[in-house]
């Protein structure tokens, strides 16, 4: 089982480290410019797995998090992972979540960098859809 070895999460300091499965070693950095993904034990050498500005780690953020919020899926990994519900900065959070389900750093790299963007097309069009035929009705209940 992967492990959460450590992390900090405050306001000028955010990021994880995850062993996964096979021994790999993931670091998480979070910053106001963007997210970074690297296969490394300390975040300053090693392979970068994936790196991305500002609005790109939010859209991938989002899809994680919509993939992770699924109520069949919750259950489960909260059995797993509860160390997790201490991190408190979304996007720490759903990159961590996407490391510890992964079993290798390859796999990793490749469902942050082609998949997440898909489904995060896919929803963001949904979504937009749904505005379009429902309209004021959503607006509405949004302001309430």
């Amino acid at each position: 089982m992967a492990k959460l070895v450590k992390f900090k999460d405050g306001k000028f300091v955010c990021w994880s480290r995850v062993d996964l499965d096979n021994g790999e070693p993931i670091w998480i950095s979070v910053a106001r410019t963007g997210v970074m993904v690297k296969k490394s034990k300390s975040g300053l050498l090693g392979e970068k797995l994936y790196n991305a500005n500002a609005y790109e780690a939010n859209r991938t953020s989002g899809a994680l998090l919509t993939i992770y919020l699924d109520e069949g899926f919750v259950k489960g990994f909260k059995e797993k992972y509860d160390t997790l519900n201490s991190i408190t900065n979304p996007l720490l959070r759903a990159f961590t979540q996407a490391a510890m389900d992964s079993e290798s750093a390859s796999q990793l790299s490749i469902r942050l960098n082609s998949d997440l963007q898909t489904l995060a097309d896919e929803i963001n069009f949904q979504f937009a859809e749904k505005l379009k035929k429902f309209g004021n009705r959503v607006l509405e209940h949004i302001n309430e």
